[in-house]
Parts: C-alpha cells; sequence; structure tokens
C-alpha cells in the first residue's frame, strides 16, 4: 500500500527516518496523548483535561513541535486549549488510520475554506501504529456526541479571527491562562504567539474586559448613527464619494475591455496571416504566448 500524504505531524507521531510519509509512534508523548483519551472516556470533561495539562506544565502540541520539551515548570505560553484537545479527540489518526480531504478550499481569492461532509473525505485505515484503542475511540466519539455543541462552542469567542497584531500584522490568538494564585479560575487572554521570534512585542490582554470595551465602544458608534440628521448628513457626506469611486472603476473596465478587444483583433489578424503563410506558426505562437502572458 501507498504511504498517504501527511499535511502535518500530530502529537504522539513523528515522522518515519527513513520511509516518506509514514508515521511512527513518539514514544516521549505517547503516554499525553494515551492520558488525555484516558480521561475523557472516564468522564473527564474538557476544560478539566486542560486544566491539568496546564498546571502540570506540560507545553501544548505546537509548544512541542517547535522546543522539543515535553514540560516546562517555567512556561510562559503554549498552554493547552479547549479547540485542541477536541481536535485530538475526534482524529482517527490515533487508531492508525489516514484521513485526507478533509478541507478544501472554497476560493482562492478570499481564502475560504470548508470541512468537507465525511463521505467525501478519502480514509485509508490501518497506515501506522495506533496509539488509542478502537474501544476506547468509540466510547470518547459518543460521549462528544452526546456533549453536542456545547463543547465546540463554549469558547467560540465574539472577536476570534478578527484580531490582529498592530505590529507584526499577525492573528492574535485567544487562550486560557491561570493567574498564580492557586486553585485560580482561568480566564482567556489575548496573545500575540511567537512575538519573540518575529521580535515582536509582548502582548497580554484579558479578552472578557477587551470584549466588553469594543460592544460599548460599538453600542456607542450605533447610538450616534441612530440619530437621523447625524445619519444623514454623514450619508450624504459619502455619498458624492462613492460615486466618484463607481466612476472611476467604470472608466477602468471600459480601458480594460478596450484592451482586451485590441488584443482579440491582434490575434485574429496574426491567426489569418499563419493561414496565409504570412508568417510562420512558430512565431504566431510565440507572440501570441506573449500578449495572453
Amino acid at each position: 500500500m501507498e504511504s498517504i500524504y501527511v499535511v502535518f505531524q500530530h502529537i504522539g507521531y513523528k515522522r518515519h527516518p527513513s520511509i516518506k510519509n509514514k508515521l511512527i509512534v513518539d514514544e516521549q508523548v505517547k503516554g499525553i496523548v494515551e492520558k488525555i483519551f484516558d480521561m475523557y472516556a472516564n468522564g473527564h470533561g474538557s476544560v478539566e483535561i486542560v486544566s491539568y495539562l496546564n498546571s502540570n506544565h506540560y507545553l501544548s502540541p505546537t509548544g512541542y513541535r517547535k522546543t522539543g520539551i515535553i514540560q516546562d515548570e517555567n512556561k510562559t505560553n503554549y498552554d493547552w486549549n479547549e479547540v485542541t484537545l477536541c481536535n485530538m479527540l475526534k482524529n482517527e489518526v490515533y487508531i492508525g488510520n489516514t484521513v485526507q480531504n478533509k478541507k478544501s478550499v472554497v476560493s482562492y481569492k478570499v481564502h475560504k475554506i470548508r470541512t468537507v461532509e465525511k463521505e467525501n473525505q478519502i480514509r485509508v485505515d490501518n497506515t501506522h501504529e495506533s496509539i488509542i484503542g478502537k474501544d476506547t475511540f468509540e466510547k470518547v466519539q459518543c460521549i462528544l456526541e452526546k456533549r453536542g455543541t456545547n463543547t465546540k462552542l463554549k469558547y467560540d469567542y465574539l472577536l476570534r479571527g478578527l484580531l490582529y497584531c498592530y505590529h507584526c500584522k499577525r492573528k492574535l490568538q485567544i487562550v486560557l491562562k491561570k493567574n498564580s494564585r492557586r486553585n485560580a479560575q482561568s480566564h482567556p487572554y489575548i496573545l500575540c504567539a511567537d512575538y519573540k521570534k518575529r521580535d515582536c512585542y509582548p502582548l497580554s490582554i484579558n479578552y472578557e474586559k477587551f470584549e466588553k470595551h469594543i460592544i460599548y465602544v460599538v453600542k456607542k458608534i450605533c447610538q450616534i448613527y441612530a440619530d437621523k440628521e447625524i445619519f444623514y448628513s454623514v450619508y450624504e457626506r459619502y455619498q458624492n464619494k462613492t460615486l466618484d469611486i463607481r466612476e472611476g472603476y467604470k472608466k477602468k473596465l471600459e480601458q480594460i475591455d478596450k484592451a482586451i478587444l485590441d488584443i482579440n483583433n491582434n490575434l485574429d489578424k496574426m491567426y489569418m496571416d499563419k493561414l496565409q503563410g504570412i508568417i510562420l506558426e512558430e512565431d504566431y505562437i510565440r507572440v501570441s504566448r506573449k500578449i495572453y502572458i
């Protein structure tokens, strides 16, 4: 059987040293994967498991891949979160299967991606050694299904995916963190991941306070524009600008259409010249390629 292309490494596995696209068990972290599945199968929720991993100083999968360290008492980032955990619990890689075509690109222009339905995914069984038994895996899937969307949506933050770092322009992450007090409750914080490597500024903002402030600002703006006089004055001010922009784009489109028409006319003329033997076929191909490029 041919090896299936592996998009990225999963915690608990590493690439085979000589066989391309083959996974082998990473004995260093195999125990963590087994612990996670065992805890969830025995009734521990995702919040409790994440708390256990972070309080015992385990680095997240990203942290482990980048540092090679499993536990670090002095860690300041690379915390586990529920999204990572739940994705692990659903992943068939841990029972030895390889699943491809999970995502497809809807539009390359806007980089929009959609999840492919299960029946249309490419699944190959027993491509590598399993870490989790199939009985345990099925039990975990049943628990996930019973808990439904609550597990996924509990930390589906309002501003997730909308926040960017002012300095490095990358998306900011929202992760659960505890303060130094013992038995303190976890709270979401906004972080710029790997800011040191990118020579960026450190960032740690309490997400809940930040979201409240944003909602307050949005409400204030809505209250201002709820005043009809203010709304219409702004509308009239920008209506003319919008019309100017539209006219500008209309002229550009007309210029582009004219350029396309000229190119097509030139190609038609060249083609007739080729048929009449005025120019050689290789010259026609060479010039037409340049025009299209």
